[in-house]
């Protein structure tokens, strides 16, 4: 044991993380003994464990490996695919770490291990995480679908991208100042809404496009709906009646309501 534990210490790794395949990330490492000599061509036991929050944190998912050293002392890890012992790899919630992945060995090819220490990941949660947004950002979409914080009033031909409403109307019978001062104060939005900062005034263009389709967004409480458009050197601003239609120009003074779009 005296011997392992020597070893333990002074083993030396070369980690390289590289293009990860769906749910998992490579793993490299050279292998060497307490006299700094490579260990190869040997079976040695591995125990990989991802701990949250800190290198002591509760582990989320653990597994196990039993690779083969090349002649080098090289041995190869896909991260996400060993043999599980706890937790599941596929459902580890990237964007909640700091992330820690504690190594701990069995020379002898064994169970028996003994740790190692554990390193903080870092670029892999990110990229994976990074690809669980790119996989949902793939979704096709159709006009008056919930999603993204409000109804969906305009997709792509695609239906991938495109523009959503609030549910409610945030402010009623505000001047436009008012409108962009609160744009993503949460006390304006509901549970879904208030996920989001980046919320903003329709453009004319836009609004006009939610006047078209009121029926689908609904929930449109008063006549004059802001916009973000400018008017009269800055002075005034465009907005749009929602019971006629037509857009007109106020003062920025003058009283409007406000019904917020996102983009997606």
């Amino acid at each position: 044991m005296r011997i392992c534990a020597s070893f333990l210490l002074v083993i030396a790794l070369t980690v390289n993380v590289f293009a990860q395949s769906p749910g998992g990330f490579n793993y490299q490492a050279i292998v060497r003994d307490a006299n700094q000599n490579v260990v190869s061509n040997q079976t040695v036991g591995i125990q990989i464990s991802i701990k949250q929050g800190s290198a002591n944190g509760p582990t989320v998912y653990q597994e196990t490996f039993a690779p083969f050293s090349n002649d080098y002392g090289l041995i190869n890890l896909e991260i996400g695919t060993g043999s599980v012992v706890s937790g599941a790899f596929s459902v580890i919630d990237w964007a909640q770490g700091p992330y820690f992945m504690e190594t701990a060995m069995d020379l002898s090819g064994g169970t028996n291990y003994i740790v190692m220490g554990a390193s903080q990941l870092r670029s892999v949660p990110y990229a994976l995480h990074a690809g669980v947004a790119e996989s949902l950002a793939e979704k096709s979409y159709s006009v008056n679908d919930r999603a993204h914080g409000g109804i969906v009033f305009y997709v792509n031909e695609e239906g991938t991208h495109g523009l959503v409403a609030a549910f409610d109307d945030q402010l009623t019978n505000t001047d436009w100042y008012g409108a962009n001062d609160n744009l993503n104060n949460s006390v304006y939005h509901d549970k879904a809404g208030s996920t989001y900062m980046d919320w903003r005034l329709p453009t004319k263009f836009e609004l006009n496009l939610m006047y078209q389709r009121k029926s689908i967004i609904n929930n449109f409480t008063r006549d004059f709906y802001w916009s973000s458009i400018e008017a009269n050197n800055g002075n005034s601003a465009w907005g749009q009646s929602f019971d006629d239609g037509e857009q007109k120009i106020k003062e920025k003074l003058s009283e409007g309501s406000v019904r917020l779009v996102r983009t997606f």
